[in-house]
């Protein structure tokens, strides 16, 4: 190994993904979202993350397809600093897991948000 390519496999161990073609930080289909029929859109976030199943952070977009598909899967996170606008309520039979971080998380509907 010649001393320029350490320096950059030193970068990449240390980032966690460098120079590797798919990100460490990505994650394979969980078993729940298997069972649900769910394929998420960007496996770099965690089960559960409406980010995950193509939800938009800012509340700019409706996010309703993001809030089903998590909770089909039985557990939603709502990450800290996002705000996602749902205009369609998600429906379950079962447990729901609902994550929120800090005093402020809420979910605020003008209808039904879970059936």
């Amino acid at each position: 190994m010649r001393r320029r390519d350490l320096s950059k496999a030193l970068i990449a161990s240390a980032t966690g993904a460098g120079l590797l073609s798919t990100p460490a930080s990505a994650q394979a289909q969980d078993a729940s979202e298997r069972a649900a029929g769910i394929v998420p859109k960007d496996p770099a976030f965690p089960f559960g993350d409406l980010r995950r199943y193509g939800g938009d952070p800012t509340g700019a977009a409706d996010s309703s397809d993001a809030w089903q598909a998590a909770i089909a899967c039985g557990y939603a996170i709502v990450a800290p600093g996002c705000s996602f606008r749902i205009v369609t309520g998600a429906k379950k039979t079962g447990q729901v897991t609902i994550l929120g971080f800090g005093r402020s998380s809420k979910l605020l509907c003008d209808s039904i948000v879970l059936t």
